[in-house]
């Protein structure tokens, strides 16, 4: 999913390499003696300090990604970070695929998450469920990044995954408090290196996944995630578990429907979307995921 960009680097603004400059020597990336180098290398081919420093060989352009975000209050994770490459809103948020998942973010700022609604759930439009899980974990990141309160949920308790696109441990999880095993307050995880960010993940595989879905707890466990955070996703499994999905569908009440670009068929599509508009289910939208 990730690919090279060009990233935007501000100008110089009095000191040398203006706030960029001061965070790259900070950082110990660059040295006071480099400063004038690169000044030189700017006045010869009109070029930005950071634009500069990379032709010099002196940066790259990750470094200057990493001093955009801490002049900008913006973390973007490093190349060494262990979250998986596909949460590319986390890696490369100046990317075409990050442009859209924003894009996507700011829809569901406008027409639903509106204060009352925080409940999304996120479903797969056909049985490769594998798109569903990654816009997820986009969305979730890119909401994150506007200082919400985010609680990600995994709650295809047959096949969970949230934990390793994030890389964190396996653990108790969903399934566990359903089953009355754990509170969700006790094994919600912090995600490294993303600030405002939690994770409900799937938790121990159960046997009877359509029967814990099914128990008030689950509602009652989203209406009380709504009260503490400012949105919360919910992953959802593939229509191939209908129940399931249905289960989750209805009780957040709200679903974003995910296509994949090259590989979804309309018909599943159509299918899909019709079930869950006879569950009595708000589709709020679909979005074609690369």
């Amino acid at each position: 999913m990730n690919q090279a960009v060009r990233l935007p680097l501000p100008t110089d603004k009095g000191v040398q390499g203006g706030l960029i400059g001061q965070i790259l020597l900070a950082q110990h990336k660059i040295g006071i003696a480099d400063l004038p180098l690169i000044a030189e290398c700017q006045r010869e081919h009109g070029l930005r300090f950071g634009e500069a420093a990379i032709r010099l060989g002196m940066v790259g352009s990750d470094d200057i990604q990493t001093a955009l975000s801490e002049q900008f209050d913006f973390p973007v994770l490093g190349a060494s970070a262990g979250v998986d490459r596909q949460v590319v809103c986390a890696y490369d948020p100046y990317s075409p695929q990050a442009e859209a998942v924003r894009g996507a973010r700011t829809q569901l700022l406008l027409h639903w998450l509106d204060g009352t609604r925080k409940q999304v759930a996120i479903v797969p439009a056909d049985d490769d469920g594998s798109h569903g899980e990654a816009f997820a974990a986009n969305l979730a990141v890119a909401l994150a990044q506007l200082s919400q309160q985010v609680l990600l949920i995994d709650a295809n308790l047959r096949r969970p995954t949230q934990h390793a696109l994030f890389d964190v441990a396996p653990g108790q999880g969903l399934a566990d408090c359903l089953a009355a095993r754990a509170s969700w307050h006790e094994v919600i995880r912090t995600v490294d290196g993303i600030d405002n960010l939690q994770l409900l993940q799937g938790g121990t595989i159960a046997p009877n996944p359509q029967e814990l879905l099914s128990k008030p707890a689950f509602a009652e466990l989203l209406h009380q995630a709504g009260e503490r955070y400012d949105a919360v996703i919910v992953v959802s499994a593939a229509p191939a578990q209908a129940s399931d999905m249905h289960l989750v569908a209805t009780r957040a009440r709200g679903v974003v429907l995910v296509a994949k670009r090259n590989h979804t068929r309309l018909k599943p599509l159509l299918n899909t979307k019709a079930q869950l508009q006879a569950a009595g289910v708000h589709l709020i939208g679909a979005v074609l995921h690369d």
